[in-house]
């Protein structure tokens, strides 16, 4: 999975792949609408590994398009946030751009101090991608040199979220850290030389983030007393051979990152 080259390898196996697929799908043809043609399934790749599909994706960057993320904005006041110009500062706050030299353009609409690292191809061009390029350009197509700039349409390559020549995901940017923040509780109590791991007896050591492998999301715990509202206290879920709960701190929240796929099929199996 590290290795950028090698992400096909990990689609459709048991242990990195849910094995989900397209369903057949008839529509009318384009070059002659009275008759119908056959969209055949396809294997349709969903990560179960630590850093979801970012860990076994084609590691391309790209956003959604600015006309879709306004949209989503005009449905109800809520919406709001999710127009293209929020979205935007979330992306920017997330990323980390190792572009050489980027242009006042490039710096509008991406981040250089996020966690999770983005980078050009690190080799160059192959000289068939150039001419490509030429006779795109003398077709009236014209180069993007950011397909997450202000426009999307034209003919480029793509960034990647890579980083030294190897695949970064979201796990190496945000879990490893957070795997190695350690506190100790009671917090006031002083290391003692000589004891396990530095601690006295009678200090606990806990990391910041608490990750089960093997743990399989059955549904969301909803807050009784606010029906109405939809308003989640916690998660039900398996591990090691039996049902879980877990409940949110004060002011806690809980966070649903199943993917694009899998997060409204728990949301939905748990409303209905």
């Amino acid at each position: 999975m590290r290795s950028p080259c090698a992400f096909p390898s990990v689609h459709r196996t048991s242990e990195t792949d849910w094995g989900y697929s397209t369903e057949d799908q008839k529509m009318s043809s384009i070059v002659d609408p009275t008759k119908e043609v056959l969209n055949k399934g396809f294997p349709y790749a969903r990560a179960k590994v630590i850093g979801g599909c970012s860990t076994v994706n084609g590691m391309i960057y790209i956003r959604g398009q600015k006309a879709d993320y306004d949209f989503w904005a005009t449905q109800g006041p809520e919406y709001k946030i999710w127009d293209y110009d929020h979205c935007l500062e979330a992306f920017k706050a997330v990323e980390n751009n190792a572009r050489k030299s980027p242009d006042e353009e490039f710096k509008k609409y991406h981040g250089f101090n996020g966690l999770l690292n983005v980078q050009d191809s690190s080799n160059d061009n192959y000289d068939i991608l150039k001419d490509i390029y030429k006779i795109a350009n003398n077709l009236g197509i014209p180069y993007n040199n950011d397909f997450n700039g202000v426009k999307q349409n034209g003919v480029g390559e793509y960034q990647h979220t890579m980083k030294d020549g190897k695949r970064f995901s979201l796990a190496d940017g945000y879990l490893t850290d957070a795997l190695k923040k350690v506190e100790t509780y009671p917090p006031s109590k002083p290391f003692e030389i000589g004891s396990p791991h530095g601690l006295s007896d009678d200090a606990a050591k806990f990391v910041a983030v608490n990750v089960k492998s093997f743990a399989h999301m059955l549904n969301i715990i909803w807050d009784e007393e606010k029906k109405d509202e939809n308003v989640a206290i916690g998660v039900k879920y398996f591990y090691d051979g039996r049902v879980h709960e877990s409940f949110i701190a004060p002011k806690g929240e809980v966070i649903i990152c199943g993917g694009a796929i899998n997060s409204p099929q728990i949301f939905n199996k748990t409303m209905n």
